[in-house]
């Protein structure tokens, strides 16, 4: 996980930007809890100002103003637009504003009971704010899915299997094709320590996908049982189409705590796989040829 520490965590991204192009003179600090919405889940963004003229962001007053949700103008492709609907930002501890009064302006949006009952692909959240004289424009974008491809059921069978620990995980398929899963290892003290994966072809019906452990990496890191596995995601791959996926429902959260297990139940040996030899006999090949250009005195 340490090498790929963007992965520790579900997308809720936060950024910064100017709220005019050509001046710093006032930050928009902008945040969403997620960027993939499926059926009737909800999204909820944030923005609030700041002096870009102060190293430690002093707060700022400002409005959020002409809110719309709106499909995302690169995926119109000349089709005519569904309507636009209006939103409304506000700082009174409502619509999952964390504080009233704090600065922070927030808005709850539901694509299935606010206009996107049936679209599907990128949905935008376009607004203007005003802080003073200063004035511009700025937008979140989500990915929405009506109705998931498959679905979670919450099981989970554990297993020690080869040498590496196995949690094989229920889904219904309603819709076959290749599906990609992951899902976060976090140990007993809270480390998160592995990300674990599923890429594979899935026929309709109800399957268990193995998301697995190494039993190398576990008797490498040493991580404190029992093992939680948390916020695992998913979707159906739709290659060279636009939307590129068909989002299923997030399980967020703790979704399975293992067992504890002691150092004896692991395997130590490498991992093994076609590709993984395939690419090894290539650097072979390489270093042989290097060798023999060395020894002919070649560059």
């Amino acid at each position: 996980m340490r090498e790929h520490a963007d992965q520790a965590h579900l997308a809720a991204p936060e950024r910064s930007q100017p709220l005019k192009p050509d001046s710093s003179e006032v930050q928009l600090q902008l945040k969403q809890d997620k960027i993939f919405v499926v059926g009737d889940e909800v999204v909820h963004f944030s923005v609030s100002c700041s002096d870009g003229s102060t190293a430690d962001q002093t707060p700022r007053p400002c409005q959020v103003q002409a809110a719309t949700a709106h499909e995302a103008e690169h995926t119109l492709g000349g089709a005519a637009p569904l309507s636009p609907v209006p939103l409304t930002f506000v700082d009174d501890g409502s619509s999952g504003d964390a504080q009233a009064g704090d600065g922070t302006y927030t808005t709850s949006f539901q694509p299935a009971k606010q206009g996107f009952p049936l679209f599907s692909g990128t949905l935008r959240v376009s607004f203007q704010v005003r802080s003073g004289g200063v004035e511009g424009g700025a937008f979140f974008d989500i990915l929405y899915t009506p109705s998931p491809p498959a679905r979670f059921t919450g099981a989970v069978r554990e297993a020690v299997e080869h040498g590496s620990l196995h949690l094989h995980l229920g889904v219904e398929v309603r819709q076959a094709g290749r599906y990609v899963i992951a899902g976060r290892m976090d140990d007993a003290l809270g480390n998160t320590f592995a990300a674990l994966s599923f890429n594979e072809e899935l026929s309709e019906g109800a399957h268990e996908v193995d998301l697995f452990v190494f039993g190398k990496l576990i008797l490498d890191e040493r991580p404190a049982f029992p093992l939680g596995l948390r916020d695992v995601e998913g979707f159906l791959l739709n290659e060279n189409a636009d939307p590129d996926r068909q989002l299923m429902a997030t399980l967020r959260g703790v979704v399975h705590t293992t067992g504890r297990y002691g150092s004896a139940a692991f395997s130590a040996e490498e991992w093994q796989s076609e590709e993984r030899s395939r690419y090894l006999d290539r650097f072979a090949d390489d270093v042989k040829e290097a060798e023999q250009a060395l020894a002919q005195g070649k560059p």
